[in-house]
């Protein structure tokens, strides 16, 4: 299958599920304002948590499981359409990646200006706090729903539920909270690997092998 007939197949399949799912222009991105840029954050963060609801819930399946056994296609899933999606989802998450980038490019560019419009200006003070790690990943569960979402150990999290951040946590009991509240549902989790920031989605379950939610140790950073 070439990538045109791939878009297109995609295209099919979001329009059967009725979802609507828009390409990125790196190069576009870039000549955008922070508020334009903002915006699209929080669009592609509503399409990954949708697209991660649509691989869960319709086809039952995540990012992780095997679609071939023995050399074979599996009979229980759809695999044409699991590929499609999980390929759209690898590219959304490099959409937010670059779209964060840019947004922090902006925004060390308000601040060393020191000035802005009102708007610009209004977010310049509070989005420091969506680009500061607060909280370390110590260990990570095996087959744990952390591990699934592909948490790993050393991960620093930025932004736990779209609005958990370095400001406003308090000692991580506000992550405790977000995820009591949000059994079985999908949460977007911005981290810091390395020198690269990454999304998830992470689902907090009681249903696997192991104890509590997340399945994974979080302290402090």
């Amino acid at each position: 299958m070439t990538i045109e007939n791939r878009d297109d197949a995609f295209a099919g399949l979001m329009k059967d599920l009725n979802i609507e799912v828009q390409d990125y222009n790196h190069n576009e991105l870039s000549k955008l304002d922070y508020q334009r840029l903002a915006g699209l954050k929080d669009e592609v963060e509503v399409l990954l948590t949708s697209l991660f609801d649509t691989l869960k819930h319709r086809y039952n399946c995540d990012m992780e499981l095997p679609l071939v056994i023995d050399g074979f296609p599996r009979s229980d899933i759809d695999v044409l359409a699991v590929r499609l999606i999980r390929t759209k989802i690898i590219r959304l998450r490099n959409d937010h990646k670059c779209i964060l980038g840019l947004l922090e490019e902006q925004l060390i560019k308000q601040l060393q200006a020191g000035s802005g419009s009102a708007p610009e200006a209004q977010s310049a003070r509070v989005a420091p706090q969506r680009i500061i790690p607060f909280a370390l990943v110590k260990s990570v569960a095996e087959s744990s729903p952390a591990q699934k979402s592909g948490l790993q150990e050393n991960d620093k999290i930025v932004v736990f539920g779209e609005d958990v951040h370095a400001g406003n946590h308090n000692k991580l009991s506000a992550v405790g909270n977000k995820v009591k509240g949000n059994v079985g549902k999908e949460i977007v989790v911005e981290v810091l690997r390395g020198q690269n920031r990454e999304t998830l989605i992470l689902t907090p379950t009681p249903d696997w092998p192991g104890q509590g939610l997340l399945g994974c140790h979080i302290v402090p950073y």
